[in-house]
């Protein structure tokens, strides 16, 4: 669906443009939210347009129709997070605006605006407010905010991105929706700060209201970034006045984390893409960006690498690119050039398979910008090619042997001894074999976020039972024997296995038919 909202039959409608062939330009990173949470009422996949003007598009998971939304307003779109705005009839998005010099977007929206049932007014995509942060004493650029521990209070102040009489008159489009110009401009005019480069925005799993983001360095155009920040943000939904946020600086890459490291090429460095995982660290991985790009590797010699940071900015390097790793028929055409290779994504999928008692279990990938074809068929060539990979660390875990029997395995299945059991408890589910409805009873010593969650024999998940904040005692769901999407799943050996922070614990079940 274009920004009209008319199905899409011809690319012109989503490039703005004549080009017939020509769509969509630079999707980028992207995030999916579930319905029920951050008061959606619908499954949501959101991702953007990485460029100048771009859009950004809501992917109705159920039914498999991807919108626009212009509501939003323009931006280079690396990625959104949702954060609780207080108020269960509205929605809240902060965007990664990957741009050297952009603002801190928030868009606010309204659900059932219009009161049409459709799947933008429902979830408060098709009607809402834009907002630029603005720092209480001034500040517009990290020439004046700067430096590991720092802080800054703010407020968001409203930007006008639809004016339906402005439809048509330069700095707006036929519909009415300002461009990025005209953003940038009143943005402007009301004092908002200006980040380096903002890249990706992650909520706190632990905390709906406060978000992380990743500033890589854009030292040409501010020289007191030019190793990137790692930024911590808080916001408060004020019934009356405006909306507040408080902005800390967790690690700034100029002074080494204030002194962390001996020099900045020794800690992390241009941070990118990033996670907010489930165990309450940040994973963030490099994107060479300093200033001159000779600068990255040029102290320590080491490769662009994935760090994990701890919410007050303490930071562990946990992996690093190994340029050797060259698919055959590929070339590395540039292997000395530290920084060329890098790993351009990393996600928490710890509640995705079985995992150890207090496991962190990491999927994230190589981007080869150096790798060419080897050879003269293109079709089979892999250009800036890579690998995708699991990362996680079982050091910790000795002296347990890891190369579990069948029946060691099993034990873990069922919550044996790994499984840490003073405070929380999780019972066999009843009834066990079961057709077509089964009761599982947990129970927990003190509130706080649970996850059950149902896995098949191969360890996918199947379907996600609980997954927020319980409150102190006894529990119970009733799993239908339906997957996420409703449909029935097959007779046979499932499991459960509920998160409740360090607690873990895993039972077997049967469902026959």
């Amino acid at each position: 669906m274009d920004r009209a909202g008319n199905a899409v039959t011809s690319a012109t409608q989503l490039n703005e443009g004549s080009n017939t062939l020509w769509g969509m330009d630079r999707l980028c990173s992207a995030n999916l939210y579930r319905r029920r949470t951050f008061n959606l009422e619908d499954d949501i996949f959101f991702t953007g347009e990485e460029t100048g003007n771009g859009q950004e598009f809501a992917l109705d998971v159920r039914n498999g129709v991807l919108y626009a939304v212009p509501m939003m307003g323009r931006a280079a779109w690396e990625s959104v997070a949702m954060v609780n705005p207080g108020n269960r009839d509205k929605v809240a998005l902060v965007v990664g605006d990957d741009r050297g010099g952009a603002y801190l977007w928030l868009y606010v929206g309204e659900k059932n605006h219009f009161g049409d049932g459709s799947f933008l007014d429902r979830n408060g995509l098709a009607y809402g407010h834009l907002y630029a942060w603005v720092a209480d004493n001034g500040d517009t650029t990290p020439e004046a905010f700067h430096g590991t521990g720092n802080l800054r209070y703010g407020y968001f102040a409203p930007i006008e991105q639809f004016n339906a009489d402005s439809a048509g008159v330069p700095g707006y489009d036929a519909l009415g929706y300002a461009d990025l110009a005209t953003l940038d401009a009143q943005a402007a005019v009301a004092g908002a700060f200006r980040f380096s480069r903002p890249e990706d925005v992650q909520v706190n799993p632990h905390n709906d209201r406060e978000v992380t983001l990743a500033s890589t360095g854009r030292g040409g155009l501010f020289p007191s970034d030019n190793w990137g920040t790692m930024y911590e943000i808080d916001f408060y939904f004020n019934r009356r006045g405006p909306i507040t946020a408080r902005i800390k600086i967790d690690y700034d890459a100029d002074d080494a984390g204030n002194g962390q490291f001996s020099h900045p090429d020794f800690g992390l460095r241009s941070p990118d893409n990033l996670e907010w995982a489930g165990n309450g660290k940040i994973y963030v991985q490099e994107d060479r960006s300093t200033s001159p790009g000779s600068l990255f590797g040029g102290t320590s010699g080491i490769e662009a690498s994935i760090w994990e940071m701890t919410h007050t900015g303490q930071l562990e390097r946990i992996a690093s690119m190994d340029r050797t790793a060259v698919p055959a028929g590929q070339i590395d055409n540039d292997p000395t050039d530290l920084g060329n290779w890098e790993s351009s994504g990393i996600l928490d999928v710890t509640d995705l398979f079985f995992t150890f008692p207090g496991e962190q279990l990491l999927l994230a990938n190589v981007q080869a910008h150096s790798l060419t074809f080897g050879s003269s068929d293109r079709d089979a060539a892999l250009v800036q090619g890579g690998q995708i990979f699991f990362l996680t660390d079982r050091s910790h875990f000795t002296p347990l042997d890891l190369n579990l029997s069948e029946s060691d395995i099993e034990t873990l299945e069922l919550g044996g001894e790994l499984a840490i059991a003073e405070d929380f408890q999780l019972e066999q589910n009843y009834p066990n074999p079961f057709n077509p409805t089964t009761t599982i009873s947990f129970s927990v010593k003190n509130e706080g976020m649970v996850t059950i969650a149902i896995f098949n024999q191969l360890g996918q998940k199947v379907v996600e039972l609980v997954n927020n904040v319980v409150a102190a005692g006894p529990h119970r769901v009733v799993w239908d024997g339906r997957d996420a999407l409703g449909q029935k799943v097959a007779s046979g050996i499932y499991f459960y296995k509920m998160t409740a922070g360090d607690f873990v614990k895993s039972r077997k079940m049967l469902l026959t038919k």
